[in-house]
Protein backbone atom coordinates (compact mmCIF):
# COMPACT_ATOMS: atom_id res chain seq x y z
CA UNK A 1 0.00 0.00 0.00
CA UNK A 2 2.82 2.18 0.75
CA UNK A 3 4.40 1.73 -2.58
CA UNK A 4 1.17 2.49 -4.55
CA UNK A 5 0.95 5.53 -2.45
CA UNK A 6 5.05 6.92 -3.68
CA UNK A 7 4.25 5.38 -6.78
CA UNK A 8 1.16 7.99 -7.42
CA UNK A 9 2.89 11.00 -6.00
CA UNK A 10 5.56 10.69 -7.91
CA UNK A 11 3.58 10.19 -11.18
CA UNK A 12 1.18 13.25 -10.22
CA UNK A 13 4.05 15.85 -10.66
CA UNK A 14 5.32 15.85 -14.49
CA UNK A 15 8.78 17.71 -13.15
CA UNK A 16 9.83 14.35 -12.31
CA UNK A 17 9.14 13.24 -16.46
CA UNK A 18 12.15 13.38 -18.61
CA UNK A 19 10.38 15.67 -20.74
CA UNK A 20 7.00 17.40 -21.28
CA UNK A 21 5.26 20.40 -23.47
CA UNK A 22 4.31 23.87 -23.10
CA UNK A 23 2.05 26.85 -24.55
CA UNK A 24 2.46 30.21 -23.29
CA UNK A 25 -0.53 32.56 -24.64
CA UNK A 26 0.14 35.95 -24.68
CA UNK A 27 -2.51 39.03 -24.10
CA UNK A 28 -4.48 40.90 -26.92
CA UNK A 29 -4.36 43.99 -24.77
CA UNK A 30 -2.73 46.51 -27.44
CA UNK A 31 -0.89 48.11 -24.51
CA UNK A 32 1.42 45.07 -23.81
CA UNK A 33 3.91 43.45 -25.36
CA UNK A 34 3.76 39.94 -25.17
CA UNK A 35 4.47 36.53 -26.46
CA UNK A 36 2.90 33.41 -27.24
CA UNK A 37 5.20 30.09 -27.28
CA UNK A 38 5.13 26.65 -27.49
CA UNK A 39 7.97 23.91 -26.84
CA UNK A 40 9.67 21.27 -25.25
CA UNK A 41 11.73 20.82 -22.20
CA UNK A 42 14.04 18.24 -21.45
CA UNK A 43 14.32 17.64 -17.41
CA UNK A 44 17.43 15.30 -17.28
CA UNK A 45 19.19 17.59 -19.93
CA UNK A 46 18.19 20.93 -18.86
CA UNK A 47 17.26 22.16 -22.40
CA UNK A 48 14.23 23.87 -24.08
CA UNK A 49 13.06 23.73 -27.67
CA UNK A 50 10.71 26.15 -28.51
CA UNK A 51 8.80 28.07 -30.98
CA UNK A 52 8.18 31.67 -30.14
CA UNK A 53 6.24 34.51 -31.72
CA UNK A 54 7.02 38.08 -29.91
CA UNK A 55 3.91 41.35 -30.29
CA UNK A 56 5.45 44.44 -29.57
CA UNK A 57 2.46 46.55 -28.14
CA UNK A 58 0.20 49.25 -30.19
CA UNK A 59 -2.34 48.95 -32.74
CA UNK A 60 0.33 47.94 -35.40
CA UNK A 61 3.09 46.65 -33.17
CA UNK A 62 5.93 44.98 -34.81
CA UNK A 63 5.72 40.96 -34.98
CA UNK A 64 8.51 38.34 -35.22
CA UNK A 65 8.15 34.64 -35.20
CA UNK A 66 11.41 32.34 -34.45
CA UNK A 67 11.25 28.71 -34.94
CA UNK A 68 13.14 25.39 -33.38
CA UNK A 69 15.30 27.33 -31.14
CA UNK A 70 17.36 24.97 -28.48
CA UNK A 71 18.57 26.57 -24.97
CA UNK A 72 19.89 25.23 -21.61
CA UNK A 73 18.33 26.36 -18.90
CA UNK A 74 18.29 26.79 -14.93
CA UNK A 75 15.56 24.22 -13.75
CA UNK A 76 13.34 25.14 -10.42
CA UNK A 77 10.01 23.93 -8.79
CA UNK A 78 7.75 26.39 -6.70
CA UNK A 79 6.95 24.82 -3.46
CA UNK A 80 3.63 26.03 -1.44
CA UNK A 81 2.17 28.02 -4.06
CA UNK A 82 0.34 26.13 -6.11
CA UNK A 83 -0.72 22.04 -5.32
CA UNK A 84 0.01 21.43 -8.55
CA UNK A 85 3.77 22.31 -8.52
CA UNK A 86 4.50 25.81 -10.26
CA UNK A 87 7.71 25.09 -12.45
CA UNK A 88 10.02 28.08 -13.25
CA UNK A 89 12.44 27.65 -15.79
CA UNK A 90 15.16 30.73 -16.57
CA UNK A 91 17.70 31.24 -19.05
CA UNK A 92 19.99 33.64 -20.59
CA UNK A 93 21.64 34.09 -23.53
CA UNK A 94 25.64 34.30 -24.15
CA UNK A 95 25.42 35.10 -27.87
CA UNK A 96 25.53 38.27 -28.12
CA UNK A 97 23.66 38.64 -31.64
CA UNK A 98 20.77 36.82 -29.85
CA UNK A 99 17.60 38.66 -29.82
CA UNK A 100 16.11 37.46 -26.48
CA UNK A 101 19.03 38.29 -23.98
CA UNK A 102 16.87 36.92 -21.02
CA UNK A 103 13.60 34.18 -20.59
CA UNK A 104 11.72 33.46 -17.16
CA UNK A 105 8.82 31.36 -17.33
CA UNK A 106 6.41 30.39 -14.61
CA UNK A 107 4.50 27.61 -15.42
CA UNK A 108 0.90 26.64 -13.95
CA UNK A 109 1.39 29.50 -11.90
CA UNK A 110 -1.47 31.22 -10.82
CA UNK A 111 -0.99 34.79 -12.16
CA UNK A 112 -1.57 36.22 -15.44
CA UNK A 113 1.06 37.34 -17.85
CA UNK A 114 3.87 36.23 -15.41
CA UNK A 115 6.33 34.73 -17.59
CA UNK A 116 8.44 36.76 -18.81
CA UNK A 117 11.03 37.78 -22.52
CA UNK A 118 13.75 40.65 -22.35
CA UNK A 119 15.10 41.48 -25.78
CA UNK A 120 18.47 42.98 -26.40
CA UNK A 121 16.81 46.44 -26.28
CA UNK A 122 15.58 46.10 -22.73
CA UNK A 123 11.88 45.49 -24.00
CA UNK A 124 9.67 43.08 -21.75
CA UNK A 125 7.20 40.51 -23.68
CA UNK A 126 4.84 39.10 -21.67
CA UNK A 127 2.61 36.11 -21.31
CA UNK A 128 0.81 33.24 -19.00
CA UNK A 129 2.81 29.96 -19.41
CA UNK A 130 0.71 26.08 -18.65
CA UNK A 131 2.77 22.48 -18.99
CA UNK A 132 0.29 20.12 -21.29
Amino acid sequence: MKLLALFLTITSFNVFADSFEFKCVGTDLVYIDSFSMTGLIETQDNEITYNVRTRESGNYGDIETQNQITRTFKFQKLDGVNPKGPIALRFYSIDKNDKHVYINLLLDYAGRLTSQIRDANGKVFKSTCKTL
